[in-house]
């Protein structure tokens, strides 16, 4: 486990992720980094100890990396996306 501690500027949006039948499954938030110039987004479902982290400086690509992985890609260890077959 990995403890990073990495200053706000602010925090852009803060909101709870829903399933398609309204059910609350987790938490994310959007938040503006001083160190570097970007963002990065947080989140965290209830039933997986993960934290996603995505940090970029776009907010487009990092909102369109975040819905690869909602739609069920997976990073590889070299940071590629790959798609899993069904």
């Amino acid at each position: 486990m990995e403890l990073r501690s990495c200053p706000v500027d602010a925090s852009v949006a803060s909101l709870l992720l829903f399933d398609p039948h309204g059910e609350t499954i987790g938490q994310r938030a959007i938040l503006l980094v001083q160190e570097r110039p970007g963002i990065e987004i947080v989140a965290q479902h209830k039933n997986d100890a993960k934290l996603l982290v995505i940090g970029s400086t776009s907010l487009a690509h990092a909102l369109a990396y975040e819905k690869l992985i909602q739609n069920g890609y997976k990073v590889d260890r070299d940071g590629y996306f790959v798609a899993q077959s069904k």
